[in-house]
């Protein structure tokens, strides 16, 4: 997923994360980049755009924690990463793995 989760509420991310997980081979992954909310002056920035881009959009931001937390709720490991792209709005890859049978 990259970059429309926050474009959908809450329980439409949940059920999106939950379907993928099932579907998830043993060893199989999840990457999901998004925005992450720790950033005051950046996330707010991109908070701007946003509204200026999709003003009828309900924007639903998490912080880099609430991510791991919805991905290791699925029973995967998770960890965060930060891109390695040089943008004023940053964006971080949170991974989801599912462990082998």
């Amino acid at each position: 997923f990259s970059d429309f989760l926050h474009h959908v509420s809450n329980s439409m991310q949940d059920q999106l994360l939950e379907r993928t997980a099932a579907a998830l081979a043993p060893g199989g992954m999840i990457l999901i980049k998004e925005v992450p909310q720790e950033h005051l002056l950046r996330a707010t920035w991109r908070r701007l755009l946003e509204f200026l881009f999709y003003p009828t959009d309900k924007i639903t931001y998490h912080s880099s924690q609430a991510w791991l937390t919805k991905l290791r709720h699925l029973g995967l490991k998770a960890e965060v990463r930060r891109t390695r792209l040089r943008t004023f709005i940053p964006s971080r890859l949170y991974l989801g793995f599912k462990a082998l049978a």
